[in-house]
């Protein structure tokens, strides 16, 4: 995960520094009318006492212009890391007023108080997002591979790195999903739809009429797998219980039906097993599901 972030965060330093040289462009002209000044003063022998107060103010000001504008040129290196490692659904209140809910085990990085052209995000987890609209700075999240942008809206983004997927849900508004290498987004997603991206193919695909609200069920403790991959269902599992359920490669193409709510972590397991037809034994303290798997 340490690798991904600093990867990316290379990339949005690349794009806000070319975001800064641009601005600083228009000032560019007033650093050398100073810089011109200051040589010229340099060049004078002597000056009076009568103007020398004067010339010493004078002095001052241009320093102090100076200073201004290459604090102003240089580029922000701050970033604001904001991490779940509880049991429960953070939330966090962004730089421009949006919200953001971390799932467990979620992170997101951006550059403090959202300098540069967007507002853009680095995302490994799950996150849902209430976005205050902002015509003039598109509100991006990058997370293994996708790009989400939007105005102002609702959504939720799940991609954890230990998922062969990322999956974008709408509840609310329009959302483009594309790939980061990508200027334009393929997927245009409103209410109720969802892009999954498959990490291995880098294939974007698109499903409809989704019950958006089961997707961010986890705010409330709830869990809602809909059609899902048991990997995905066994890392819920871990975030909800804190405790990890190994499986081997004969389960890796099980979809399963799940929903768990105020389940203790017994009945959990005895669901699991009824959904999967298998067993969970204990092995040297290790949970690990055995059986015939899904051929």
């Amino acid at each position: 995960m340490e690798r991904y972030f600093r990867r990316a965060e290379k990339d949005l330093f690349k794009a806000e520094t070319s975001y800064m040289a641009n601005e600083s462009e228009v000032n560019e002209s007033i650093y050398e009318k100073l810089n011109a000044r200051i040589q010229a003063r340099e060049t004078r022998r002597v000056i009076s006492l009568r103007r020398l107060p004067i010339a010493a103010a004078a002095s001052i000001i241009l320093v102090a212009g100076i200073t201004l504008f290459f604090q102003r040129k240089a580029p922000v290196s701050s970033f604001q890391t904001l991490q779940n490692n509880s049991r429960q659904a953070q939330l966090s209140y962004l730089p421009d007023s949006s919200k953001v809910w971390l799932n467990t085990g979620s992170t997101i990085r951006y550059i403090a108080g959202f300098q540069g052209a967007s507002r853009e995000i680095l995302l490994d987890g799950e996150a849902y997002f209430e976005v205050k609209r902002n015509e003039l700075k598109p509100f991006v999240v990058k997370s293994h591979g996708i790009k989400t942008q939007v105005l102002g809206t609702r959504f939720n983004v799940k991609a954890y790195a230990q998922m062969n997927r990322v999956a974008v849900t709408v509840i609310s508004g329009k959302v483009g999903v594309g790939l980061e290498d990508k200027q334009q987004s393929s997927v245009f997603l409103k209410a109720n739809q969802q892009a999954v991206y498959d990490k291995a193919s880098r294939n974007l695909s698109q499903i409809d009429d989704l019950n958006a609200h089961e997707q961010i069920s986890w705010q409330s403790g709830r869990l809602v797998f809909f059609n899902t991959p048991l990997p995905e269902v066994l890392l819920g599992i871990f975030h909800k219980y804190g405790k990890k359920i190994n499986s081997s490669a004969d389960f890796d193409r099980c979809r399963i039906y799940f929903e768990l709510s105020d389940e203790t972590f017994a009945e959990m397991l005895i669901l699991l097993e009824k959904l999967t037809e298998s067993k969970v034994k204990t092995i040297n303290g290790v949970y690990q599901l055995t059986g015939k798997g899904c051929l």
